[in-house]
């Protein structure tokens, strides 16, 4: 499970979430630091190349949106 740095500030306000399986080796994976609780991202590397991941909380609610 990986949360985004500021989740151990302030936990309730964590949005989102990364669930990374285990099998995927720790040292072909890095978390980026987008300094959000409402994005995360991490960068993966694969024998191709890296591969970003990001998720994103959007709240319906507000009329700015993405």
């Amino acid at each position: 499970m990986v949360y985004p740095k500021e989740h151990y500030v302030m936990p309730s306000w964590t949005r989102t979430i990364i669930l990374v399986n285990k099998w995927l080796a720790t040292d072909t994976w890095s978390q980026v630091d987008m300094g959000s609780q409402e994005v995360m991202v991490l960068a993966i590397n694969t024998g191709s190349g890296k591969v970003l991941l990001t998720n994103m909380y959007n709240d319906s609610g507000q009329p700015q949106g993405l």
